[in-house]
């Protein structure tokens, strides 16, 4: 997983190396790849409930691969649900308010040219 996701990221964004391997590392863990990562312990543990299923043996569940889908999938669904529509606000929020101070200095301006006129 970390090498396609390096792989995309020096491809798509020019991204080096160095920077991208290191948002693949535990410590400082992109929320894109921990996605990855969700999506791919999902899949690895939707096969193992149908060997569960088929086998009727729960002693066959893989128990690193449940725990890795609960562990990253809680991380991705904050993310996606939480972090993600924060911070997109955060960054609208931002730019209105630098929109309003653009229009309010355009409004004082004005007010001092039309001090200047004579009445």
């Amino acid at each position: 997983m970390r090498g396609f996701y390096v792989a995309k990221q020096m491809r798509l964004k020019d991204a080096g190396f160095g920077e991208t391997i290191l948002e693949t590392m535990p410590g400082r863990m992109h929320p894109r790849f921990r996605a990855m990562l969700a999506l791919a312990y999902g899949t690895s543990s939707a096969v193992n409930a149908g060997k569960v299923y088929v086998t009727k043996n729960l002693l066959d569940a893989n128990y690193a691969s449940w725990l890795g889908l609960a562990w990253n999938g809680f991380h991705a669904a904050k993310w996606a649900l939480h972090d993600r529509p924060a911070q997109l606000w955060d960054e609208l929020e931002a730019q209105e308010i630098a929109e309003l101070q653009e229009l309010v200095s355009e409004l004082d301006v004005l007010k001092a040219k039309a001090a200047k006129l004579p009445t």
